[in-house]
């Protein structure tokens, strides 16, 4: 009868090794999914952190000359002022959509 029970002991033994390899195995592809799930919504982070860097600037500078109610900025007072304010907002947004791009954040 020991022999007999000796048998089944082994083919158990054999079974629960199998069950914990396959469980190891479940919990290293749901560790893989978790990691990719973190990298895709990084990749998503990094977008609309470019794209908010993108719509920053210009707001910023728009609030500065078109929200302050005072006559001191000197740009008020030259011929190409507005022109020029304009023209630094968009070459501020395409050396940051150029630095972006480069980057691969966009």
């Amino acid at each position: 009868m020991q022999e007999y029970f000796r048998d089944v002991y082994d083919h158990l033994l054999r079974i629960v090794k199998t069950i914990e390899g396959r469980r190891e195995m479940i919990v290293t592809a749901i560790q893989v999914n978790l990691g990719l799930i973190a990298l895709a919504e990084s990749e998503v982070t990094k977008r609309l952190g470019s794209f908010a860097a993108l719509f920053a600037v210009p707001t910023m500078i728009a609030g500065i000359y078109g929200g302050m109610n005072f006559h001191d900025i000197p740009e008020l007072q030259w011929p190409y002022g507005y022109p020029v304010c304009i023209a630094v907002m968009a070459v501020v947004d395409l050396m940051l959509y150029l630095r972006f791009r480069k980057a691969g954040w966009l």
